[in-house]
Parts: structure tokens; C-alpha cells; sequence
């Protein structure tokens, strides 16, 4: 009776590829998501954004002009002045913050670096790994493509990374 021939090198490569492979798919998934859903919050919040500035816009319009008709006719002009400078200045910080939120580095597949990461930690460590669960010939589980804040609120997601990129 001829003995089934014993897994060899490229079996091991065969199984190696596959396992890499898989991985790279399960995080080429948590990214697609985290694209996706990062999409979607960017034009929620420019939609919102735009309806609020223009009820803003109007509502302030209307103010002034009831406050300027509510002034005696000498103190309009001045008053006029004050509202203005004070809208200008206040306009003016806003662009600033807002400056400086785009310019801070954003969260974007946050979930799919912190993966990365943890592939690069197993594999210089891996013959840590090896004595453990290889070595009974069980395989690790790949974690989920899907972040665990799926399906929450805009703004409330992974926050975003201390530090550069």
C-alpha cells in the first residue's frame, strides 16, 4: 500500500499565500468600509453645513435690520459699524479653527492601520506565535473587516490618532 505523500515546501508556500492573501482581504474590506462610511459623514456634514449657513446668513440679515430700524436714526450708522466689525471678526476666527481642523490629521481608516500594525507586531514576533497556536496546528482568526462603531452616529466613530500619520 502506497503512504499518502506528506504536505511538502510548496504545500507550505500553497497554505502560506493563502493565509497572506486572506489577510490582505479581510483588510482591503475594513478599508473599503471605512472609505465608505467616511463618505458618507463628510457629506452629511457639508449638507448640514450649507443648510445651516444659509438659514444663519438670513436670520442674521433680518436681526441687523431689525436692530438698525429699532435705533434712533443717529446711532444707526454707528451701530451699523459695530455689527459689522463684529461679524467680520467673528467670521474671521472660524476660518482660522476651521483652518486648523483640516490642516490636523483626520482618522481615516484608522481601524485599518491599528490592523496593520498588529499584522507587522505578529510577524516580527512570530516565532512567539509559533510556539502557541501553530504548533497544535490551530490558526488564528482574522478579525471582522467591519470596525465595531458600524452604524453609529457621524462624529461618533473611532477618534482620530494622536500624533502624524
Amino acid at each position: 500500500m502506497a503512504e499518502p505523500p506528506t504536505p511538502g515546501l510548496a504545500d507550505s508556500l500553497r497554505r502560506l499565500l493563502g493565509g497572506a492573501l486572506e489577510s490582505v482581504q479581510v483588510r482591503l474590506d475594513l478599508l473599503a468600509v471605512e472609505l465608505e462610511q467616511e463618505k458618507r459623514r463628510l457629506l452629511q456634514a457639508l449638507l448640514l453645513g450649507a443648510l445651516a449657513l444659509l438659514m444663519l446668513g438670513v436670520g442674521t440679515v433680518l436681526l441687523v435690520g431689525l436692530l438698525l430700524l429699532l435705533l434712533q436714526e443717529g446711532y444707526r450708522l454707528a451701530a451699523l459699524a459695530v455689527l459689522a466689525l463684529g461679524f467680520l471678526g467673528g467670521g474671521f476666527v472660524l476660518v482660522r479653527l476651521a483652518a486648523g481642523r483640516l490642516a490636523s490629521p483626520g482618522g481615516i481608516a484608522a481601524a485599518t492601520r491599528g490592523e496593520l500594525a498588529r499584522d507587522r507586531q505578529a510577524l516580527a514576533g512570530q516565532t512567539a506565535v509559533e510556539g502557541t497556536a501553530a504548533a497544535d496546528g490551530k490558526r488564528a482568526p482574522l478579525s471582522s473587516p467591519v470596525p465595531p462603531d458600524v452604524g453609529a452616529r457621524p462624529g461618533q466613530g473611532i477618534p482620530p490618532r494622536e500624533g502624524g500619520p
